[in-house]
């Protein structure tokens, strides 16, 4: 089972390292937004939930164990898929 374990923890690590950047650029393209359009309330608020998810992945640090596996898909279940 050691070999599952790696592996999992292997995509779990490129997902850590892979989910920062991509939440980057998508807060850098509402970032480059027009300041009329990013006042917007509903624009606001979809600009705030990526800030906050990528401020939670940013603080993530190497994934070892499946404990800290899952608290890395807690953050992805309530930061990312909602």
């Amino acid at each position: 089972m050691p070999s599952t374990n790696l592996g999992l923890e292997n995509s779990a690590n490129y997902v850590r390292e892979e989910m920062p950047v991509r939440l980057a650029h998508r807060i850098n393209a509402f970032q480059q937004l027009p300041f009329v359009v990013g006042s917007n309330k509903s624009i606001n608020q979809v600009y705030e939930l990526y800030w906050e998810a990528f401020e939670a992945f940013r603080k993530v640090t190497e994934i070892t164990t499946l404990e800290v596996n899952k608290t890395v898909a807690v953050i992805m279940l309530y930061k990312v898929a909602l």
